[in-house]
């Protein structure tokens, strides 16, 4: 060993470390393929590499070449301030070089961001070139390849069959659901395959991902689910409300005899005061016309529940006095059709008591994605706004409950307007009938 001291103790690792981080360096820009990091990376390393000889040789020499010798001997002969600036100097340029490097993956796209930005990615991407070649796979994919295929496909092409054809591992399923191809692992972790094009330059390149759909499948089985008891409930309902609306038909019968029994009875004694005084001929048509109505009633008898509450509502209304004149098709779907028979039970009602009127015109209409119902009444029309309680009341809270809308106009001719979406949501049939 030839005048050994401690600053070459010192001095001879840190020259291997200055010699591992320039090939660290060279090796970092070949991967982000900066060619002028590459270059300086090349350079350093080549550098610290006879630094790391010349100090070995003068302090260990292990070979007997005068030449080597004589270079170490005036390297080390330097101050050992040269030492030390060109020992720092080297592991600021390397310092420095790093961190622009660093700095450029952070602020460009290179393609090794790219990389690791698509290795990062929870769902599994492939792109390959028609006939296999293989333009990319992230690490999501590789493992995804592994678990379900049991080995990652090296053609694109062969990964994809290998996917879509249902064909894995034990423990994984695969199974097809509106044309989408999902895998289920045994942990239940849910997949599923997509396929999309995308171009390169000139050149079509093929794509499959695999996205995690774990919590939206379960969701969807869990709204099937739900949507097979709704099935069920709003059959259940269907029922009742023809139910409910035959009771009701009967209870306004009911009432209509009875009030109509009343008026029998005045008209009784109306016919008695016109026999027993003067009354004029406007008088004597006038009890014509209400023994002719009260008459026509009575004998009319019960008629027979229909099974469509369009049709019982149309029957019921004629007993009483009232013609339902329909135009246009009336919604058949429910929870539609049990707003429209109860605006028509409501209008009817409302035009026999409060209009005194004969006739109720429905017209119904489509309208883009909506049922439009009009209904007029004749007879006596109101005089201002009408104060919505009662049977309007709930006739307006059913029809926005179902996501529908009302509107009540007095002027020129009391008219309820009805607009119903055709598309009702599972929510809204669920509360549909109150």
């Amino acid at each position: 060993m030839n005048d050994f001291s401690v600053f070459w103790l010192f001095a001879g690792p840190l020259s291997i470390c200055l010699f591992w981080a320039s090939a660290g360096l060279a090796v970092l820009g070949l991967r982000r393929k900066k060619h002028g990091f590459l270059l300086c990376g090349i350079i350093l390393t080549a550098g610290t590499y006879y630094l790391v000889q010349f100090i070995s040789y003068y302090t260990e020499p292990i070979a007997n070449d005068p030449r080597i010798l004589e270079i170490a001997v005036r390297f080390a002969a330097l101050p050992h301030l040269v030492h030390f600036l060109l020992l720092a100097g080297t592991g600021a340029v390397i310092c420095a070089l790093y961190r622009a490097l660093i700095r450029f993956g952070k602020d460009q796209i290179t393609p090794m961001s790219v990389r690791e930005a698509v290795d990062s990615l929870p769902d599994g991407i492939c792109f390959y070139l028609p006939g296999g070649r293989m333009l990319m796979i992230n690490a999501a994919m590789q493992d995804l390849c592994r678990n379900a295929l049991g080995r990652v496909p090296l053609s694109g092409e062969a990964l994809r069959k290998a996917l879509f054809s249902g064909e894995f591992k034990a423990g994984y399923r695969g199974t097809v659901l509106e044309d989408t191809m999902l895998i289920t692992a045994p942990d239940g972790t849910v997949w599923s395959l997509s396929e999309r094009d995308a171009f390169l330059g000139k050149e079509a390149a093929h794509g499959v991902t695999a996205t995690d759909v774990t919590k939206l499948y379960r969701k969807t089985l869990l709204l099937q689910a739900r949507e097979e008891k709704l099935s069920e409930l709003n059959e259940q309902l269907a029922a009742y409300n023809r139910e409910i609306v035959s009771l009701t038909a009967e209870k306004e019968r009911l009432n209509a005899r009875v009030r109509l029994h009343d008026e029998v009875g005045a008209d009784l004694l109306t016919i008695k005061s016109y026999l027993a005084g003067s009354r004029s001929e406007n008088d004597r048509e006038d009890i014509r016309r209400r023994l002719r109505r009260n008459v026509s009633f009575l004998l009319s008898g019960d008629t027979p529940a229909s099974e469509d509450e369009y049709v019982l509502l149309q029957n019921t209304a004629a007993q009483l006095g009232v013609r339902v004149l329909v135009q246009g098709s009336l919604p058949q779907s429910e929870p539609q059709k049990h707003v429209v028979t109860t605006a028509i039970h409501e209008c009817f009602t409302n035009t026999l008591r409060h209009a005194r009127g004969d006739k109720l015109q429905v017209l119904a209409e489509e309208r883009g994605g909506d049922y439009v119902i009009r209904l007029t009444s004749n007879g006596e029309q109101p005089a201002g706004p009408i104060r919505e309680t009662g049977g309007l009341k709930s006739l307006r809270e059913l029809t926005e409950y179902i996501g529908g809308s009302m509107e009540i106009t007095y002027s020129p001719v009391y008219t309820v307007t009805l607009i119903l979406p055709k598309e009702v949501p599972h929510a809204y049939k669920r509360i549909d009938r109150g």
